[in-house]
């Protein structure tokens, strides 16, 4: 599991949409404070996500048998916003990943910055 959490923590601190989705099953769900995405759109997710953050940096990792904690920070527009997630691991690949953001203030801007930055071709 360490390898795995290694490669999706370096593409989330890279912007490497592709590095992180390939850590990801195929039936992988992300979980974040405006959704659930499913299969395909979790691959618009993470190439929308590249574009409406930028200066990520991760803060800590905490690992687990099959879970890993991220804290990161980042900027969405002119918004500092701080934001954790709860990674599973199933089978050899990650199933799952929730993020939780702070602080609530920010949210509305995480939000247009991601409707933003969706991919055309969904």
């Amino acid at each position: 599991m360490s390898d795995l959490i290694d490669t999706y923590v370096s593409a989330l601190a890279t912007d490497d949409a592709d590095a992180a989705l390939a850590a990801l099953s195929a039936d992988a769900i992300f979980h974040s404070p405006f959704n659930i995405w499913r299969r395909r759109h979790v691959s618009c997710v993470f190439h929308a996500r590249t574009s409406a953050f930028s200066n990520l940096l991760i803060k800590s990792v905490i690992r687990g048998h099959d879970r890993a904690v991220i804290l990161w920070h980042a900027t969405v527009n002119d918004a500092q916003v701080e934001g954790a997630e709860l990674v599973s691991v199933r089978d050899g690949a990650i199933c799952r990943v929730d993020v939780f953001l702070r602080p609530a203030a920010a949210l509305d801007a995480v939000h247009q910055a991601m409707v933003a930055a969706w991919p055309s071709y969904e």
